[in-house]
């Protein structure tokens, strides 16, 4: 016999021994039994408010996962105002979310909507954006909505229950601000509430005590002049901003005890046996598992993904032991997963920081020391050598991550020394960093790549002096770096060339750092506490301004 029927069959049995049992008890204390039986069923409604908080907290956790997945991330960043890249993003985010939506049956849909595109899984959102619109008026409200009525990829015109999570895209270059929604199956909440005891009647109500469930067609609000003769049951979720209501007839109570009473002599030794009997065998065949599956869920709250259930003969136990092996493992990919690209931008991240000098710049030192011997210039040969070799002593430093800002300006010097000689009378450097500053701490190598930006990219293409100025000041509890000049500046699409990493290769580079790679270093040093601006224009120069927390030696 299955479970859905040993439960019900068991109440059946336990209601009528109990009844018969203690009929006559019930009648002398009928008062002191409707309070008892009234607050078991305050606990119980408790209980199912639990449920539904279980349900919206499982919401909220998959909400997260979704906000950080690296690639919705990426392709949300994207200018979706080009045709490909929307195009892109709309497949790519579609085949993420497929896969998110796999993971709740509850789910009937998911969207995610930013700059007026709606990604979603199913295809036919063009069509059906009334819902939208609706909700689209709560601005960035987060959590629960409202009740819509959309299409999924399954049906059409079903009643859901939306709700939103707006979060930020930190890739992105303009507008950051999207909106997560999920449409949840209304008969998932039905389910959780609709358990247990039995009540005469009982609604599930939004903050607004608008009627979200109720098990009666005839009773749509609640109605204080109904409930004269009743007692009124509440509980209130904790997750969210929803509570429940429940009737109980307190004559209906005393009256059914009442009822039972006579018979309690003829049946006693047959209701005790009876209720042994059902005791152990239900104990015996649903406490057992139900233990063993508590106990893993246990488990598994304190983070022990390794917990397995064995296979039961019952097929609603056998289900969810089968569900809760399952999410395990769907859980330790994920997470293995997580851990691989985290340890993978780590390590790309470091062999950015710490990469060896390009060869390319290496040869152009090199020739140009030699050059410089055969002139019989040996001053200014010794003085190449000297900064060279303190740029080589920098570089082997791959146990520091960090240096003060004192030591990152004293390695520019170095770094500009070199290039002043084999591009003599071109540039001038001036700085203006406060006292103050000079002892924070900063990551290695973070200044230098903008300043060969400034040459390479904005002086050296002109035919006049250019100026470089590099700045360093504290603002409250954050140290603001930037690198300007005057020279040829950059459109808005080579910007968008230097900040995909796609600088030109035929400059002498000491490092192959871009801006894009700053930008991923100090996201995965500081991550939402540092940030990065960028002004230029064509022949108006260019400033890089970078943003990070201070902290001292």
């Amino acid at each position: 016999m299955s479970f859905r029927y040993k439960l019900p069959l068991s109440a059946l049995i336990v209601f009528v021994v109990m009844t018969f049992l203690f009929s006559s008890i019930l009648y002398v204390y009928s008062g002191e039994v409707q309070h008892l039986m009234l607050q078991e069923s305050q606990d119980a409604l408790k209980v199912q408010a639990s449920y539904v908080d279980s349900l919206v907290s499982e919401l909220n956790q998959l909400a997260r996962i979704i906000q950080s997945d690296d690639v919705i991330q990426t392709f949300l960043g994207n200018d979706l105002s080009q045709g490909r890249n929307r195009v892109q993003a709309i497949w790519k985010i579609r085949n993420r979310l497929t896969n998110y939506l796999l993971l709740k049956e509850s789910l009937l849909r998911i969207d995610i909507v930013k700059d007026g595109i709606d990604f979603c899984v199913f295809n036919g959102e063009e069509k059906d954006r009334t819902w939208l619109e609706t909700a689209e008026a709560f601005g960035v409200q987060k959590g629960y909505i409202g009740q819509f009525r959309l299409n999924t990829s399954t049906q059409i015109n079903v009643d859901v229950y939306t709700f939103a999570y707006p979060f930020n895209t930190y890739k992105a270059k303009g507008n950051n601000q999207a909106i997560l929604y999920f449409h949840v199956d209304p008969d998932a909440f039905a389910e959780k509430i609709s358990c247990g005891v039995t009540y005469k009647w009982m609604a599930m109500l939004d903050e607004a005590d608008q009627v979200l469930f109720h098990t009666a067609q005839e009773e749509q609000r609640f109605d204080p002049s109904k409930l004269a003769q009743k007692e009124v049951l509440k509980a209130h979720c904790q997750q969210i901003a929803w509570s429940l209501t429940a009737v109980a007839d307190a004559d209906g109570y005393r009256q059914a005890f009442r009822s039972k009473s006579v018979s309690i002599v003829v049946v006693f030794a047959v209701s005790v046996l009876s209720l042994l009997a059902v005791t152990l065998g239900v104990g015996n065949s649903v406490a057992s598992p139900m233990k063993r599956i508590i106990a893993a869920t246990q488990q598994i709250k304190k983070g022990n993904l390794n917990v397995r259930l064995s296979r039961e003969k019952d097929p609603e136990l056998d289900h969810l032991c089968v569900a809760i092996n399952e999410m395990c493992d769907s859980l330790q990919r994920q997470m293995k997963r997580i851990v691989e690209e985290e340890e993978e931008k780590k390590g790309i991240q470091m062999d950015l920081l710490w990469a060896q000098i390009n060869p390319h710049f290496i040869y152009n030192t090199l020739n140009s020391i030699s050059y410089l011997c055969a002139l019989g210039r040996t001053e200014e040969a010794l003085t190449v050598i000297s900064a060279f070799s303190k740029i080589l002593q920098n570089n082997l430093k791959q146990d520091k991550l960090f240096c003060t800002l004192a030591e990152e300006k004293t390695m520019l010097e170095d770094y500009l020394r070199i290039q002043s000689i084999r591009y003599p009378n071109r540039f001038e450097v001036a700085y203006d960093i406060e006292e103050t500053a000079q002892e924070c701490v900063i990551p290695r190598m973070i200044i230098q790549p903008l300043v060969e930006n400034s040459l390479f990219h904005g002086i050296l293409p002109n035919e006049t002096i250019g100026h470089i100025r590099v700045c360093a000041r504290l603002v409250d509890e954050n140290i603001v770096l930037s690198a300007s000049d005057d020279g040829i500046g950059m459109s808005p699409v080579e910007l968008e060339q230097v900040l995909m990493g796609q600088e030109s290769r035929s400059a002498s580079r000491m490092h192959n750092i871009g801006i894009a790679n700053i930008r991923q270093r100090l996201q995965l040093l500081y991550g939402d506490e540092q940030q990065v601006s960028i002004q230029t224009a064509p022949m108006q120069g260019m400033t890089i301004e970078m943003t990070i927390p201070k902290k001292e030696e």
